[in-house]
């Protein structure tokens, strides 16, 4: 009798040991499920990354595409402008001077 001792001992071996394997199984399974929330709370935030991106590459275009507008040359106009008529002011303020009787 002492085989039939020895495979009940084993039996009870065998089941801790399914135990413990059940309980390993369900913390994987936990973890699993943990690890997928924080894939798809991560994936939402690239795609709000993505997004913001999108639209600040669509003000930098726009800006870019202002830039390119005829500003650059309406202010050189101005400033070529403003010192032609500061040099004609000086050429008759001069001329005005030499008029003068003195």
């Amino acid at each position: 009798m002492p085989d039939a001792f020895d495979i009940d001992n084993e039996v009870e071996g065998l089941q801790g040991q399914i135990g413990r394997l059940k309980q390993v199984a369900r913390a994987i399974g936990e973890e699993n499920v943990l690890q997928s929330q924080a894939a798809n709370s991560l994936e939402e935030v690239l795609d709000q990354a993505g997004l913001a991106m999108k639209k600040g590459m669509r003000r930098v275009n726009r800006a870019l595409q202002q830039s390119k507008s005829n500003h650059f040359l309406y202010l050189a106009l101005f400033c070529l402008a403003i010192f032609f008529a500061l040099y004609l002011w000086a050429r008759i303020y001069r001329f005005a001077k030499k008029v003068q009787p003195g």
